[in-house]
């Protein structure tokens, strides 16, 4: 928060913006993007001044994804320029000659029923300054002369037909094979934008090449009386932004993807390396400076999504302190996203929300640092997965730092508290996507599911994370939910190291067990020097090979570490001290090993456990110069073939070791043989 606000909120700033790129055209391309009903829109952050030159705006509108559940019914596309701080949909006063804030294409079907053989009434594009008005507010004759609305729906280069016509149609004034006719549903699109004064502008467009004309004494086979014709528009001539948005009647409706979008004119100022947010600045008007050097609605806002859409890529969103309720979305931009001071800017989540509150896809290089993230028990009442599933803070295909952030609440209404949903922060990867994320000191508590998340889709994306002094509190014992304090699963890896704790996972609801640690498909992932308190498996590592553990404090759970059908595992110098049977589970352990050959457990401290070594149905496993003390037995060992003791050291155990041999082997299969203890799965959180 900033008391200077209070002093300069009313300082306005009345003149054009510096020029950046000076008064000859500058070329910025914009790339590509796709627009999902029922509603989407966004902006970005240069702006334009067309009083020093004209501007062109140019892009291509793929329609073909646009569905229709009756003729006539229909979404609405808008690109073009409004005035910085205007919405990013229908910018101008509703239902308003010349609007007052920019002007735009509009882009709807008609009816989309196929007809190769006539003119069909398929895709419209007309330009617009205002929202509830049409093609008869077309008044410019030329880009400098205004006159009364001559627009008629007798016109030529606003319909478009996206199949073909009959041969005395295609012979008619005007008629383009591929540009009004047999478009297939894909256009391209100029407008010419031109300022004749501060305040008042006008375009001009095409449409695969053709230009706009109007028949003002009703139709002929001719070119039109008024050709080509343009629109008028007010708005601040020098603060304009590029736009887009969709809207529809709901979420049926298809994709409008546009590309190639493209500006040529005179840039004011480039899109900002620094924004700044501040909930205090709520109600500003656009342009005005909240400090020196900085302008609201340019690089001054409200709300972190605001600040997120207009940071340049690279660049930084010092997001200061106060609570902003909202979900934030960083899509396809690299940036770094930073609470000051620490902890004290709050993202909290919206009401019944679905999906993360905090959400970085399809980018290389993202920070999230130093912010509140608070769920406060909002998620949605009902369980949902995927991406709707509710989380704190979420990396898909996209790679960066999460760190100091406290994340808490993360969970659904009660009544829900066993959906499978609410995590503190969950990295995935897929559709051949990649996710490396360096995740560090944070805090998460008072989660639903996982505290921490690492996944790949089965196998179809790349993930790897590096997991360092993290704080992860359960809800501990709870027949709720088997939550995990930290999971790397289904083929992602990485490593959890120096400094993580994990306390109080615990289901004691039957069947399932909670993990304080989890690898799950996570071969090669390496586990080091953290510690758990208070979970049924301290570590749980399944169908995860070539493991590595090493310096873990392994304490006061059900199982020190559970090591299922993992083979290659590297054990070694970690403490496993206290962990115990409970009314569901018996016996405890400080590792059980099953159906996993070739361990090596190694100069390892057993201390004070049920059994400090359970190896069972297991070939080639190795214990060396581990410390076993105070354990009811030392080690067992249960259908362990060329099992291997070597110089550890035995301490007051109840038995030192204990060797049952196979004996059902050669009255049951192998399968039937496995797993005479009564161990219980893991329950990860699938992607």
């Amino acid at each position: 928060m900033f008391v200077l606000v209070v002093l300069l909120a009313t300082t306005s700033i009345s003149t054009a913006p510096v020029i950046a790129s000076g008064p000859s055209p500058t070329t910025v391309h914009y790339g590509d993007l796709t627009l999902s009903p029922a509603y989407m829109a966004t902006n970005w952050s240069e702006v334009w001044d067309l009083t020093q030159c004209d501007l062109t705006l140019s892009y291509t509108i793929d329609m073909t994804g646009i569905t229709q559940p009756a003729p006539w019914q229909t979404s609405y596309t808008e690109v073009g320029l409004r005035e910085l701080g205007a919405s990013n949909f229908n910018p101008g006063p509703w239902d308003t000659y010349q609007g007052g804030k920019g002007g735009w294409m509009v882009s709807l079907v008609g009816d989309l029923a196929t007809d190769p053989n006539s003119q069909d009434l398929d895709d419209k594009h007309n330009l617009a300054a205002s929202g509830g008005r049409d093609e008869r507010d077309y008044d410019a004759t030329d880009p400098d002369t205004v006159v009364a609305p001559f627009g008629t729906y007798d016109n030529y280069g606003i319909w478009f037909d996206r199949d073909g016509v009959d041969p005395w149609q295609a012979n008619m004034w005007g008629m383009v094979d591929g540009g009004t006719y047999n478009t297939g549903g894909i256009y391209h699109i100029e407008i010419s934008y031109h300022a004749i004064n501060a305040g008042l502008g006008t375009m001009f467009a095409t449409v695969n090449g053709i230009p706009t004309g109007f028949y003002t004494a009703g139709w002929k086979n001719d070119e039109p009386d008024i050709y080509p014709a343009g629109l008028s528009f007010k708005g601040d001539m020098a603060w304009m932004q590029l736009f887009a948005g969709l809207w529809a009647p709901d979420d049926t409706y298809g994709d409008v993807v546009l590309s190639d979008i493209t500006i040529t004119g005179c840039m004011a100022l480039p899109a900002p390396p620094v924004v700044k947010v501040d909930d205090d600045w709520a109600g500003t008007p656009p342009k005005e400076e909240v400090l020196p050097g900085w302008i609201f609605g340019y690089n001054a806002f409200a709300t972190i999504q605001d600040g997120v859409n207009a940071v340049a890529d690279g660049g930084k969103v010092i997001v200061h302190e106060g609570t902003y309720e909202e979900q934030v979305v960083v899509d396809g931009k690299n940036l770094t996203l930073e609470g000051r001071p620490r902890y004290k800017a709050t993202i909290l989540a919206v009401p019944d929300q679905k999906g993360p509150i905090v959400w970085v896809r399809n980018a290389d290089r993202v920070i999230v640092r130093n912010f509140t993230i608070d769920g406060a028990g909002r998620g949605y009442p009902g369980c949902v997965g995927g991406d709707e599933r509710f989380q704190g803070i979420y990396y898909l295909n996209a790679s960066g730092k999460i760190q100091w952030n406290k994340i808490k609440g993360i969970k659904h209404p009660p009544g829900y508290e066993g959906c499978q949903s609410g995590g503190g922060i969950y990295v995935l990867s897929r559709d051949g996507g990649t996710s490396k994320v360096w995740i560090e000191h944070n805090t998460v508590k008072d989660f639903q599911k996982n505290g921490i998340t690492a996944n790949t889709y089965y196998g179809t994306g790349t993930t790897v994370v590096h997991i360092k002094k993290n704080r992860v509190y359960g809800w501990g014992p709870t027949d709720k939910i088997a939550q995990n304090g930290i999971q790397i699963g289904f083929g992602a890896t990485g490593s959890i190291y120096s400094g993580n704790y994990v306390a109080d996972t615990s289901y004691i609801g039957g069947y399932w067990v909670a993990s304080g640690y989890l690898l799950y498909d996570a071969d090669g992932a390496k586990v080091m020097s953290s510690k758990v308190k208070g979970a049924d498996y301290g570590l749980g590592v399944w169908f995860s090979d070539d493991v590595y553990v090493r310096g873990m404090r392994l304490l006061d759970s059900l199982e020190g570490a559970d090591v299922w059908a993992s083979d290659n595992l590297v054990f070694e110098r970690n403490l496993v001290r206290n962990n115990h049977a409970n009314a569901v589970f018996s016996p405890g352990y400080g590792i059980w090993i099953g159906d996993s050959d070739n361990a090596r457990l190694a100069f390892n401290r057993f201390v004070n456990n049920d059994e400090g070594i359970m190896v069972d149905t297991c070939d080639g496993v190795l214990a060396l110069k581990n410390l076993i003390k105070n354990n009811d037995i030392g080690i067992h060992l249960y259908c362990a073939t060329n099992f291997q003791e070597v110089g550890n050291r035995f301490r007051n155990n109840g038995q030192d070791i204990v060797d049952e041999g196979c004996p059902m082997m050669n009255t049951m299969s192998t399968t039937e043989a496995e797993s005479s203890t009564s161990d219980l799965p893991v329950s990860p959180v699938e992607p």
